[in-house]
Formats: C-alpha cells, structure tokens, sequence
C-alpha cells in the first residue's frame, strides 16, 4: 500500500512539471525557475515596463543604483528650490 502511494506521488510530479514545462509562453529573454519565478536572461534586467530589457548601464540595472540616482535627483530637486 505504502509503495503504490509513493508511485501515485511520483507519478503525479512529473505530469505536474511536464505540464509546467510545456505552459511557458514564449518571452523574449525570459525562463521560468525551478523556483516557480520568472528570470531574466543573463545580462538582462526586469526593466520599467516588466520585460526582460538588456544591461546597458550596469549601474542603473542594480536596485542600488537605482535608489542612488533617486536620491541624486531628490536632492537635485530641493537644491533647485
């Protein structure tokens, strides 16, 4: 009984992930994780507009980048006024 259990498990994994790995649209520069998430390609990032849009300027791709040219422009702005 113990052993058909563990086959029924095992059985059902894999139609879960054949089923998995067959629903992945095609997105350019994207793939879908073992971790359930969507990734970006290498030297891709998840830009403005959600999709997967090339480095060019890899400090602006890091959240710390980002954030720092926020607080630039912040402080830009009250300097201004």
């Amino acid at each position: 009984m113990r052993m058909m259990t563990l086959l029924s498990a095992l059985v059902l994994a894999l139609i879960t992930n054949a089923y998995a790995q067959g629903e992945q649209p095609a997105v350019a520069h994207a793939h879908y994780g073992r971790d359930g998430f969507w990734h970006c390609d290498q030297g891709y990032f998840t830009g403005e507009s959600g999709a997967c849009e090339p480095i060019v300027n890899a400090q602006r791709a890091s959240a710390y980048g980002r954030l720092r040219e926020f607080e630039l422009s912040e402080r830009m702005s009250d300097t201004a006024k």
